[in-house]
């Protein structure tokens, strides 16, 4: 986890710094502010590196979405979702494919399904049931009416 704080935190300093000696003071000082704080040098170094070495690397320059012939674009009719509630115990994202391939995608394709996505939310917790966003409307003074430009009675 740390490595991907280390990681995020040099990506803002490096869009945040044209002048790249602005890049690397900030990057020593996050080095030392972190030994300061008990981290070993060594990994700390080691992170730094690491992440400076991702930032410095050559981004591709291809659009991935120019890349996809025409022919690939699938409509929704040509998709089946499976949207599933996240659950730890539950069977595995793998799992679920190796029966869809097994038993299901010979009959699918015959109905003209060529993709399969396998979706997950998060279950409902506390916060959903106690805060719900609902805007209160006042008797008379709905928030349609006012955008309809409805206004008689202020």
């Amino acid at each position: 986890m740390m490595e991907g704080i280390i990681y995020g935190l040099l990506r803002n300093y490096r869009r945040q710094n044209t002048n790249l000696e602005d890049y690397h003071n900030m990057a020593i000082l996050l080095f030392k502010r972190h030994v300061a704080r008990g981290w070993d040098r060594a990994t700390m170094k080691g992170y730094i590196l690491n992440a400076d070495k991702k930032l410095n690397m050559p981004t591709p320059t291809t659009n991935t979405a120019a890349a996809i012939p025409m022919a690939q674009v699938l409509s929704n009719r040509e998709r089946l979702f499976i949207h599933m509630e996240y659950h730890p115990n539950d069977i595995p994202k793998k799992a679920v494919r190796a029966l869809y391939e097994h038993y299901c995608k010979s009959s699918f394709e015959r109905l003209g399904i060529q993709q399969l996505t396998i979706a997950y939310s998060r279950p409902p917790n506390i916060k959903d049931s106690i805060t719900k966003a609902k805007l209160h409307q006042a008797p008379g003074k709905e928030a349609s009416k006012y955008y309809l430009g409805e206004l008689v009675n202020r």
